[in-house]
């Protein structure tokens, strides 16, 4: 599987944790005027894939109370070892509970999208 890949593809992933009931993590980075070294904000919602439109590019996740919502459409999506690159270098700490990590990217917001490994429920 390429590192650096396609909406589609990441649809196919999203998926399969969709069909395997796993437990997903969202950190959602929101910066200002494309100023990667200044972060705004963070958000971290775990929960089960609740919803997902492979056309429209687009998924949500659900636990209890919380929710997200992501278009991913037409954003760069990083795999591996690229993803993790980018995350350290936004000094987000390396976790031993996550399965599979994606960095999806706009200009203005990432997220890293954590598959946990079974019996993880937090970050």
């Amino acid at each position: 599987m390429p590192m650096h890949s396609s909406g589609e593809e990441l649809g196919l992933l999203l998926s399969k944790w969709k069909n395997d009931s796993a437990k997903v993590a969202v950190i959602s980075l929101l910066v200002e005027n494309d100023d990667w070294d200044h972060l705004r904000a963070s958000c971290v919602v775990i929960g089960n894939i609740s919803a997902l439109d492979m056309e429209k590019q687009t998924f949500g996740i659900a636990d209890h109370a919380n929710g997200f919502f992501l278009n991913y459409s037409g954003c760069v999506v990083l795999y591996h070892g690229e993803a993790e690159e980018e995350l350290r270098i936004l000094n987000l700490i390396e976790r031993d509970d996550i399965e599979d990590l994606i960095y999806v990217r706009s200009p203005s917001q990432g997220f890293a999208i954590c598959h946990l490994k079974a019996g993880s429920g937090k970050l």
